[in-house]
């Protein structure tokens, strides 16, 4: 369902989740690249993103937030939705993180402490939002719904 590559070695290392319920780190140097972090066939995974170099979100059908160190394999849990993520999106300097998915309801969240706080929800969608991109030098939020709509989020970091 998803795919992200290392923020340290995008060309080695990246990690997938899918709808069976595993996400897997991939690890190209090595004889044998998979390896099998996260195995949950009581939901589905379907989004993932790397937060740092040794965390990744994965988001699930349950409207989740699964925090996992890649290392250790300590899981932190954290409800987002009561419907599917479809789109994890970090901000360029990883201090939030942007949440879209089977709702109207965009969500970020502080993600730079240990706990996920949520700090801006927007409802002027009207339809599933499965697109979000930060802008890399005005660090602005834009989201792209099923209503055809394109929304900038301008005042995410003038805020905080």
């Amino acid at each position: 369902m998803s795919v992200a590559t290392s923020i340290e070695d995008s060309n080695n290392i990246c990690v997938s989740c899918s709808l069976d319920g595993s996400a897997i780190l991939w690890d190209f140097r090595q004889p044998k690249p998979a390896s099998v972090i996260l195995d949950d066939a009581s939901c589905s995974l379907t989004a993932v993103s790397w937060q740092n170099n040794n965390e990744v979100i994965i988001g699930t059908s349950w409207g989740t937030l699964k925090f996992l160190d890649v290392r250790n394999k300590l899981i932190t849990s954290h409800p987002c939705y009561d419907r599917t993520i479809h789109r994890i999106l970090p901000s360029n300097d990883r201090r939030f993180l942007a949440v879209g998915g089977d709702t109207h309801i965009l969500k970020v969240f502080d993600v730079s402490s240990d706990s996920a706080v949520c700090v801006y929800e927007d409802t002027r969608h009207e339809d599933f939002i499965h697109g979000l991109a930060w802008h890399p030098k005005t660090q602005n939020l834009y989201s792209a719904g099923w209503d055809a709509k394109v929304l900038c989020h301008n005042s995410i970091n003038q805020e905080r």
